[in-house]
């Protein structure tokens, strides 16, 4: 262990191997209570109840002496971010879940697009989306209605939402027609932490005024851009050369 830094609050920090804060049995983070037997080997807590009073790594019983000093160590130590290599500057306690880690705004995306690898937080891929594949990025906000124009060129949009989420209105080839579908793109761990739900309504309009409606859709939650919920436009909705007209609201519920 090296002291690197401290300061005037009593506070240090310091290069830990960390396995040292890991139980020695089963690998899981060190966490209050932690036991030890007279020699010192220790455990947390799950194993030493599976343990029968024995202590492993020696002939002695493991009792229920606990090793105070190694608790606070363990309770008090904190790590970066997993994002840090995405520029997330935050830490978080290493032995105790931490909603910052999957709440945390560094998350990363992958490029939605069909043989692209690239991964990025949100603002970076909205920049990748744009530069690279020159696919239409459009800020917004819940509740406001946004007015799209698709065309053959593009078939998808990009909506970014508050908070940071990511949701891809595309435009797809049917039999006979059109697909309009809509799903919000999240980091699995980050959508289950948020436990949000959205709903959506699509309008379609063609040049006489026609209109089609899909109206109070629950968004999908997807990794992938896939939706089985779309807005089916036939061929004599529209031209087959003009663009589209799309109005979509988005609202969390």
């Amino acid at each position: 262990m090296e002291n690197s830094s401290s300061d005037n609050n009593g506070v240090a920090t310091v290069t830990l191997n960390l396995k040292f804060l890991d139980c020695p049995l089963c690998s899981a983070p060190l966490m209050p209570p932690i036991f030890q037997c007279p020699t010192g080997h220790v455990a947390c807590d799950t194993c030493h109840k599976k343990l029968n009073d024995q202590c492993p790594s020696c002939p002695l019983p493991l009792g229920y002496t606990r090793n105070r000093a190694l608790e606070h160590i363990a309770d008090s130590a904190t790590v970066p971010c997993p994002n840090a290599s995405y520029g997330c500057d935050q830490t978080i306690p290493y032995s105790r879940p931490s909603s910052h880690s999957w709440n945390c705004s560094f998350s990363p995306h992958f490029c939605p697009l069909p043989h692209c690898d690239h991964k990025a937080p949100t603002s970076d891929i909205v920049r990748h989306l744009g530069n690279h594949h020159r696919v239409p990025v459009n800020f917004y906000k819940c509740k406001d209605t946004a007015q799209v124009r698709f065309s053959n060129m593009n078939p998808l949009l990009v909506l970014q939402l508050d908070d940071s989420i990511l949701c891809l209105l595309r435009n797809s080839a049917m039999p006979s027609g059109r697909a309009i579908s809509i799903v919000c793109r999240q980091p699995l761990r980050r959508w289950t932490i948020l436990r949000k739900k959205f709903l959506y309504k699509i309008v379609a309009k063609n040049e006489g005024g026609t209109k089609l409606v899909i109206d109070n859709a629950e968004m999908k939650f997807c990794e992938e851009d896939s939706s089985d919920v779309f807005l089916y436009l036939p061929e004599k909705f529209y031209c087959n050369d003009a663009e589209l007209q799309i109005e979509v609201c988005i609202w969390k519920v």
